[in-house]
């Protein structure tokens, strides 16, 4: 997943992109607006690996990981990207067109943001045709 983002960077809106190790999250991209996101990584995305992925990026930031890698500089934003649902994230509800997992997990993060007011998180699914997210204003090509 860390090659799409490194071969589509231009098409993505990405300057720079650094893969991270033992740093919590698996990497950071600046975009061309300057804004500093944090990308986790799932193959599967469901509840239990949504959960440890907010973990993980709140982490990054409680341990004030960013400052050592970014001189200082706090991310804005983070984004979840996988490949699939899964658990019964991949159900569609009768009558809808998106797979539960969309729902989910925006209902989730709307509770969250009023609780944790850390960083927007956002999910994104990589398919055949790049970047996918149909809640999001930005989906398709845009990072």
């Amino acid at each position: 997943m860390l090659e799409y983002l490194l071969e589509n960077k231009g098409l993505l809106g990405i300057r720079e992109l650094y893969a991270l190790r033992n740093a919590l999250v698996d990497a950071a991209v600046i975009l061309e607006d300057d804004c500093l996101v944090l990308v986790e990584i799932k193959y599967a995305l469901d509840w239990r690996n949504c959960c440890n992925a907010r973990i993980e990026i709140q982490r990054f930031l409680v341990e004030k990981i960013h400052e050592k890698i970014f001189e200082g500089r706090r991310p804005e934003r983070a984004l979840i990207v996988f490949e699939h649902f899964g658990r019964g994230w991949d159900r569609k509800k009768m009558g809808h067109k998106y797979e539960d997992g969309w729902t989910l997990f925006y209902e989730e993060e709307k509770t969250l943001r009023r609780k944790i007011p850390e960083i927007p998180v956002d999910i994104a699914q990589l398919t055949e045709r790049g970047l996918y997210n149909p809640l999001s204003k930005q989906s398709g090509n845009k990072f």
